[in-house]
């Protein structure tokens, strides 16, 4: 009895919960005329594996439409174009990605409906969502215990600048995005050109993000919100790159205001 007392103890007080579990995967695939996901997801910290399936760069703009508006509320704005409505709050992304370009996108998505989008302006300066790069997406309430994906290194974005616990390299690695501004912001991972250096890249954004784009558009995360947060995992080759917020505001953009990371790949 004795014996059996004191397993039966050890059994009860050596008894762990079980280690919450990897945020689970919803496939985005991004395409030159939309976009495919499923169409309903559960709240909670979710990992989005987002590929460009298209011939050109393109995103992924999570979108959260409130009050009693609908998509086609969002469809009739895209349309006729104009100011973004206040009915529309943003809710992160993942950033830009070149043809056959993949990254791993997680974040904590609130229940609500959303539009997911690409803001990517096509060579004509429409953005791909004018043309149809849009689709509907519900996500219902849940309870999450999942955690978050185990980080190389954090990348704190502030008012108006980025700070990085580690070096970047080469090869795979999971970056933990936060921002700790003021105002959204953004984290934009771009390859240089071998020739002009970062100052076409910076032109082209600054002239609207319009015609070809001197860069190579390598991923990062969309408008991150303040106080939130959120990891991508991703690979990066050999190669000189910018790490840039393109927000704008009165001043100007946040990468003319300091908001700009350089950093080589050997």
């Amino acid at each position: 009895m004795i014996i059996t007392s004191l397993l039966l103890a050890g059994l009860v007080g050596g008894a762990q919960a079980p280690s919450p579990a990897a945020p689970p995967a919803v496939r985005i695939e991004l395409k030159d005329d939309g976009i495919t996901l499923p169409p309903r997801i559960t709240a909670g910290l979710t990992t989005f594996s987002v590929e460009n399936a298209g011939t050109g760069p393109h995103d992924a703009r999570f979108v959260r439409i409130t009050g009693t508006h609908t998509v086609a509320d969002v469809s009739a704005w895209l349309k006729a174009g104009g100011a973004v409505p206040e009915w529309l709050v943003t809710a992160g992304g993942a950033g830009a990605l070149a043809p056959g370009g993949k990254e791993e996108y997680t974040f904590n998505i609130a229940p609500g409906s959303y539009v997911v989008l690409c803001g990517h302006r096509g060579d004509d300066g429409a953005t791909h969502a004018e043309k149809g790069g849009f689709t509907a997406l519900q996500v219902d309430a849940g309870k999450s215990t999942l955690r978050p994906p185990d980080a190389d290194r954090i990348v704190t974005l502030r008012d108006h600048g980025f700070q990085l616990t580690a070096p970047i390299e080469g090869g795979r690695s999971t970056w933990h995005v936060r921002n700790t501004g003021s105002e959204p912001h953004q984290m934009l991972i771009v390859k240089l050109a071998d020739s002009g250096g970062e100052y076409p890249e910076r032109a082209w954004f600054n002239h609207g993000a319009r015609g070809p784009r001197p860069g190579q558009a390598a991923g990062g995360v969309l408008e991150v919100p303040p106080g939130e947060e959120a990891w991508i995992r991703l690979e990066l080759g050999p190669g000189h790159y910018l790490l840039l917020c393109a927000e704008q505001e009165e001043d100007g953009q946040h990468f003319d205001l300091g908001m700009i990371y350089r950093f080589t790949i050997e």
